[in-house]
């Protein structure tokens, strides 16, 4: 894991937006990047690591897919990535985050390269931003990290700052 914080100081930072937990990083922008939920891709790499999880039916024979929204923590690696969904567009909008994913179905793709929403799609930065992970099979080997998400964020001249107010938590003692 990198970039989080376990000790007495973390009590001195802000809430997330998005968890309520606090963390250092509540000033960055979320980033919601689509995964798998197949269960020859389990376990999937770096999901522990979200501050929150969508999960919907994608098929009409209940195929499901994950969305994996990251603000606090940086996990070392993410996959295995797969397409845009539709369904999941006007949830990365309400978040304010940035869509990561490899390809997608056509009405997806249609609003995305509208540019519903910021969106980083693996099928044209394949081997720079992504990549495919040896010894997996396709088309669950494919593979990020934030670093590299963001890095593209920022050459497309996205804001990473923050913009989602967030929330309501409760605060409470267990």
């Amino acid at each position: 894991i990198k970039n989080i914080r376990t000790d007495a100081t973390l009590s001195n930072f802000p809430r997330s937006s998005i968890s309520g937990v606090q963390c250092e990083n509540t000033s960055r922008r979320p980033i919601s990047i689509m995964m798998a939920a197949d269960p020859e891709t389990r376990p999937l790499s770096g999901i522990s690591e979200a501050d929150m999880v969508f999960e919907m039916p994608v098929t009409p024979n209940d195929i499901t897919r994950v969305m994996a929204v990251f603000q606090c923590q940086d996990p070392i690696e993410i996959g295995s990535i797969r397409s845009a969904r539709n369904d999941f567009i006007p949830l990365v909008s309400g978040l304010g985050s940035i869509y990561a994913h490899w390809g997608g179905e056509r009405k997806a793709l249609q609003k995305l390269d509208g540019h519903v929403v910021d969106n980083i799609d693996a099928m044209k930065y394949e081997g720079t931003v992504f990549y495919r992970k040896k010894g997996v099979p396709m088309p669950h080997n494919g593979f990020t990290d934030l670093d590299k998400i963001r890095g593209q964020a920022d050459k497309l001249g996205y804001n990473l700052a923050n913009i989602f107010s967030g929330y309501l938590h409760e605060e409470r003692e267990f």
